[in-house]
This record gives C-alpha cells, sequence and structure tokens, in this order.
C-alpha cells in the first residue's frame, strides 16, 4: 500500500513539476524604450527565442487609453523582415516566413512576426508608442506601462531599460520606481530606469513599470484625474507593500492557485485524508512570499499643483512630525527639519573638528550640548541615534553618521516605519485624514481592509504646504518681509529642510537679510551640514537595504530594489499573451 501512496505522489510531482520536452522557451528579452522630448517613446525589443512549433511571434499590447502604436518593424537574425501590414494569424508557417505586420485587436495591437524555420532566433523589434508618458493631476508626470503581459511563452530572463532622450540625470530626488509583477530588482541609474528579473517569467507573472517623476521634465500633452498619491496607492493593491492586503496576494496569482485546488481536489479526491494533506503542502509550497519588513512605506513627495500658488505662513504650527508624511519622508525630510530645529533650541551646536590622518582637514561637526525638547517617541528614537552617532566625544562627525546607519539598518527601518504610522495616526486625530474600513473577499478567506483617505482639511494641508514650498522658492516674494525676525526665518528654514531645500532657501535668506546669517544659529554651513548628515543616512541606508533581503523599504518608497509579484493594477501596455504560437 506504502509503495502505491509514494507512486502516486511521485507521478503528481513528474506531472505538475516536469517541463514539457522540447517546448518553445523565450532565453532573453531585452528592451529598451527611449522617451522622447514629447513623451512618446521609441521601444527596441531584442529577444533571443527557440521556436519548437507554431508559426509566429507576436507582443501583445493593450489598455492603450490615450496612446497609440506605429512605425513597428522587425529584424530577424541579422535581416530586415517585410512589413506587410494588416497580419493574418490564420496563414501558414510559409506564408509568414520573412515578413511582420500588425493585427488590430480593438483595445490595442498584436506586433507579429513569422519566424521561418523552427530552432533558435534572435529578433529585434521596434516601435513607437504616443503619449509614452502622462501628466497627473498635481503636475506630476508619470509612465505606468506593462512591458511584459501575462500568459506569455514562459521566458528565462528579461531586462528592461527606460532612457530618457532630453538629457536628464535620474537621480532618487527627482525620480521614483517601482517593479511589478516579477521576481527581480528595480533600479534607478543616472541614464536609465531598470527592471531586472531574478527568475524566469512564468505564465502569471508580468512585467510593469510605474515610474514617477514629481517636477515635470516632458511636453506631454495627455493629462489623468488622478494625483500621484492616488496612483501609487492604486498601483500597490495587491503588492508586497499593500498594507490592506494581509496576504498580498495577486489577483490573478490567486485564481490560478484556486484552480489548481479544485483540480487537484476533482482529480485526487477519492485518495482520501492523505491525498488532501499532500494538496495542502503542495499549496503551501507554492504561495508567494509575505511581505518583508514595511519601512517607510509610503507615498512619494508630490509636486504643487501650480507654481502661481503661494501660502505666505507656516502651515502647521505642531511638531512637523505630525504631518510630514503629506509631502515627504522620514529620510531625508524629516530628519533634516528635526537637525535644524535641534540647532535653533541650541541643543545642537555647530564646530569645526579636524578630519583625515595623513592629510588633515578642517571639517564642520556638531557637537551636542543638552537634550532638546522632546514632542514624541518618534523625536526621541532620532535623538538617541544622534547621541549613539556622536560616541564618548559628544561631536557628531560625517565618518560616524555613515558607520551609525551601516550597523543599525535594522533600528533605522523600524524608526522609519514608527514615524510613517505615527504621523499618520496623527493626522487621524487632527481630522486631517480618515479611517475607512472596507470587508474584503479574496477566495475564501475575509479580512478588512483599512484606507486613511485625506479629508478635506487634510487636502487644504497639503495644497498649504505645496503652497508654502513656492513661496520660500520664490525670491521675489521673501522681500515682503521687511524687518530681520530670527525667529520667523529659523521656523522657516526648519520647514525647508523638511522640503528639501533648505540650503537654495537658505542663499537666498542671506541676501533679502543680510543680518540673518549673524544673528541665527542655523548658519548656512550648518544647513549644509545638517543636509549632508540626513542624506548620507539616507543613501547608506538605501544601499544597504538594496543590497539585503530586507530591501522592501527602499523599494516600496520608490527607491529601487526588490519588486514585488503582486500588484501593479491599471497600467497602460499590457494585453494578454505573448511570444511564440
Amino acid at each position: 500500500m506504502r509503495a502505491l501512496w509514494a507512486a502516486l505522489v511521485a507521478a503528481f510531482l513528474i506531472i505538475t513539476t516536469a517541463p514539457v520536452a522540447g517546448a518553445s522557451e523565450i532565453h532573453t528579452i531585452d528592451i529598451d524604450a527611449e522617451i522622447q522630448a514629447d513623451g512618446s517613446a521609441i521601444i527596441t525589443d531584442t529577444r533571443t527565442f527557440e521556436a519548437t512549433e507554431g508559426s509566429e511571434h507576436y507582443i501583445s499590447i493593450g489598455n492603450l487609453r490615450d496612446s497609440d502604436v506605429h512605425s513597428f518593424s522587425v529584424v530577424l537574425d541579422g535581416q530586415p523582415l517585410t512589413d506587410i501590414g494588416d497580419w493574418d494569424v490564420n496563414a501558414s508557417r510559409q506564408e509568414k516566413a520573412g515578413k511582420s505586420g500588425v493585427v488590430d485587436t480593438g483595445d490595442g495591437y498584436e506586433l507579429s512576426f513569422g519566424f521561418g524555420e523552427y530552432g533558435k532566433h534572435t529578433a529585434v523589434m521596434t516601435y513607437t508608442v504616443t503619449n509614452f508618458v502622462y501628466t497627473l493631476s498635481d503636475g506630476a508626470q508619470t509612465v505606468y506601462w506593462q512591458f511584459l503581459p501575462r500568459n506569455m511563452t514562459d521566458t528565462r530572463s528579461a531586462k528592461i531599460s527606460v532612457r530618457n532622450a532630453v538629457g536628464v540625470t535620474h537621480t532618487q530626488e527627482n525620480t521614483r520606481i517601482w517593479g511589478f509583477g516579477y521576481e527581480g530588482e528595480s533600479e534607478i541609474t543616472a541614464n536609465s530606469l531598470r527592471l531586472i528579473t531574478s527568475k524566469p517569467i512564468k505564465t502569471n507573472n508580468h512585467m510593469t513599470m510605474l515610474a514617477i517623476f514629481p517636477e515635470p521634465l516632458f511636453t506631454s500633452n495627455v493629462s489623468r484625474p488622478e494625483d500621484t498619491e492616488a496612483l501609487i496607492e492604486r498601483a500597490k493593491e495587491g503588492s508586497d507593500w499593500d498594507n490592506s492586503n494581509p496576504f498580498n496576494w495577486d489577483s490573478a496569482e490567486l485564481f490560478s492557485k484556486a484552480i489548481t485546488v479544485i483540480g487537484g481536489l476533482v482529480i485526487f479526491g477519492i485518495l482520501g485524508y492523505v491525498g488532501w494533506a499532500f494538496l495542502v503542502a503542495f499549496w503551501n509550497m507554492l504561495r508567494p512570499k509575505r511581505s518583508k519588513s514595511a519601512g517607510s512605506a509610503q507615498s512619494g513627495p508630490r509636486t504643487p499643483r501650480a507654481e502661481s500658488e503661494y501660502w505666505r505662513e507656516v502651515p502647521y504650527d505642531g511638531p512637523i512630525t505630525d504631518i510630514y508624511t503629506l509631502r515627504g519622508y522620514a529620510l531625508p525630510d524629516l530628519a533634516t527639519a528635526l537637525l535644524l530645529k535641534w540647532i535653533h533650541e541650541g541643543a545642537l551646536r555647530e564646530v569645526q573638528h579636524e578630519a583625515g590622518w595623513v592629510f588633515k582637514r578642517e571639517e564642520a561637526a556638531f557637537a551636542i550640548v543638552h537634550m532638546p525638547q522632546l514632542h514624541s517617541d518618534v523625536e526621541a528614537t532620532y535623538w538617541d541615534f544622534i547621541v549613539r552617532a556622536a560616541r564618548d566625544d559628544g561631536i557628531l562627525q560625517r565618518k560616524e553618521i555613515e558607520k551609525f546607519t551601516r550597523k543599525n539598518t535594522s533600528e533605522v527601518s523600524k524608526w522609519q516605519t514608527a514615524a510613517f504610522n505615527y504621523s499618520r495616526q496623527r493626522q487621524v486625530e487632527l481630522g486631517l485624514r480618515t479611517v475607512v474600513e472596507k470587508k474584503e473577499r479574496v477566495f475564501f478567506i475575509s479580512y478588512t481592509k483599512k484606507e486613511f483617505p485625506l479629508t478635506p482639511a487634510g487636502k487644504d494641508m497639503r495644497n498649504k504646504i505645496d503652497g508654502f514650498k513656492n513661496y520660500l522658492r520664490d525670491f521675489s516674494l521673501l522681500n515682503e518681509r521687511a524687518a530681520s525676525n530670527v525667529l520667523l526665518w529659523d521656523a522657516y528654514m526648519i520647514w525647508a529642510g523638511y522640503l528639501g531645500i533648505a540650503e537654495e532657501v537658505a542663499k537666498q535668506f542671506n541676501i533679502v537679510d543680510p543680518a540673518y546669517g549673524q544673528q541665527t544659529s542655523i548658519s548656512t554651513t550648518a544647513v549644509a551640514t545638517g543636509t549632508y548628515f540626513s542624506n548620507k543616512m539616507d543613501d547608506v541606508y538605501t544601499a544597504a537595504t538594496t543590497s539585503s533581503s530586507s530591501s522592501s523599504s527602499s523599494s516600496s518608497s520608490g527607491r529601487g530594489g526588490s519588486s514585488s509579484v503582486g500588484g501593479g493594477g491599471g497600467s497602460s501596455g499590457g494585453g494578454s499573451g505573448g511570444g511564440i504560437r
């Protein structure tokens, strides 16, 4: 009897896990998308594949909305193919050989070509997508495109690079990126935004990129009635970064698993208890990984609706920790504001110290003078970081903030999570957000989904913050404050630190009010040093978490890192299918 059970289990494993001998397969996909000044993109898709069946290879593109596709061409094994326009899917392999064409599906296109003889081929496909970039309601621009759809031919590895033809250098300050639908990485480099797989692309996978440009880079004429925060939240639904989804299951993956379970029950139901136990074990083996530490899982900062909107007063009188998530991150934004606040209060003092072993040099640092007024555990924890990093001599040096962050990435990650949760809860208490509970059901499992949308007061506060940033950046408006007012300028400077423009504003203050630089403890060099410390902590933390398995905080905030198998719904571009048929 035992031999019979063993045989059944072995047969099941062979049936469900063994690859089909000689099946067609795509070995590599390398997609290069170059965004033009008008927001269109020229896409070059290079593929190496093995065809053992079928008669053609095709790319499925759908959900185009305001976009269109044109100028499709193919070079196969070094030879240009003849474009015949409308493509006949039912033609024979011999009739399709040496030709390419397009199938209009109503909601998109299938870009097709005949591969001719069976065997290994390399194809270079080029086409143009109009309105590849669109503008959001808050002025930011975005690319939200599914480059590889579900139900494609199995693919061993894929890489996607998005470049621009306008000479913009990408940084973590002017670009955010997320990768959905696959196991791998997303990356921001100076010249491109990249998605790279670490495991093969299977039927239920897809490759979708969401890129956010807070400041407009292209002259796209297409806009959507959705702001940055709403788009990011929508894209993250069902992802590893979706706090409302306790299981982090993508709906298509869940459906596939449901079919697997139901089919298994029908086929092996007669096996009774042992068969069911085996199926449960197999289910657990296939389940996707749960989300890692959430880190500072918040939406990226958004740009103002219009550069002409101003707010001339500090938007909020309480601690910035209460409201910082409306427009920023714990690192570096909140951290910079806290450092400048403590300098203003006299808890930190700018000093010079001798740095370097061989080539000595004077370097700015902060001396710890006394404990500041701490309004929350969030502030207290960050102050503890500063004290511990400075060590026994009480002088916080540049190299010490780097060492501390590198050795304590887990603590820094927990602090960012705690800061985010605290800020969100305070906004609920202040009436800036509300809590909405929705009952959700995924297959046979029910759970409560919590959302925290902004109230009208919250949206008004966010607009005031945007307007205040515009005001601080407008040199001419600062002249309205004729009399020197150190307390007012210092408050402005602390907010400028939170908004990421402290060094820019400090230079303007010294022009508008030269006396300010002599009267304040927040000097230009103190601003530069505080900004350096918080940015360096952010850089070291991001580098450390991206290179380890705990990169979810970085990737969730759009700084690059691990991708999410789930999420990415509602994008443009992806149809269904593709590859060899």
